[in-house]
């Protein structure tokens, strides 16, 4: 249910919502070219039939990436790029869930809230934005020992 003013703004945006899907699908596709063949990254993917906005760009960083999803965090904030550890911590880990052990292990949820990544989208962003953020992930990996040198033990700004 929503209010007559929020009623009113998803009516006057529905115009446009084709373009911004358009805008969505543009970087995600950079995003996607941009990652394509680095070890243990991948963009995660709707299906097709699927009629979404397109609006997240959600990597998931697994262990055959050179750098983890925290140290790529590290890196692109230090680009003064905003991503998110997305699906973190998981829900069973979140007030008021978290005083109660969970009945069953969750090791999938475990796993999705230590490897995935957000990427700025948005209509703030271009397609030459998400290659130049894609550009700075690959760089990164590409000199894993000395980023993670230079990054030592630092937190996740944003944490």
């Amino acid at each position: 249910k929503m209010d007559e003013f929020s009623a009113a703004m998803a009516l006057s945006n529905l115009a446009g919502f084709d373009r911004l899907c358009a805008h969505n699908r543009a970087i995600r596709d950079a995003y996607r070219q941009g990652l394509a063949g680095l070890p243990g990254i991948r963009l995660c993917e709707c299906p097709a039939a699927d009629a979404r906005s397109g609006h997240y760009a959600v990597v998931e960083v697994d262990e055959a990436s050179p750098l983890r999803r925290d140290a790529l965090c590290r890196v692109l904030v230090a680009e003064r790029v905003t991503p998110r550890r997305y699906f973190r911590p998981g829900c069973h880990r979140c007030p008021p869930y978290a005083a109660d052990a969970p009945r069953h292990p969750l090791p999938v949820t475990e796993r999705l809230s230590q490897t995935l990544m957000q990427l700025p989208t948005g209509l703030q962003m271009t397609p030459d934005d998400a290659a130049t953020i894609a550009g700075l992930i690959a760089r990164a990996c590409d000199a894993a020992p000395r980023v993670e040198a230079a990054l030592g033990g630092a937190p996740v700004p944003g944490s």
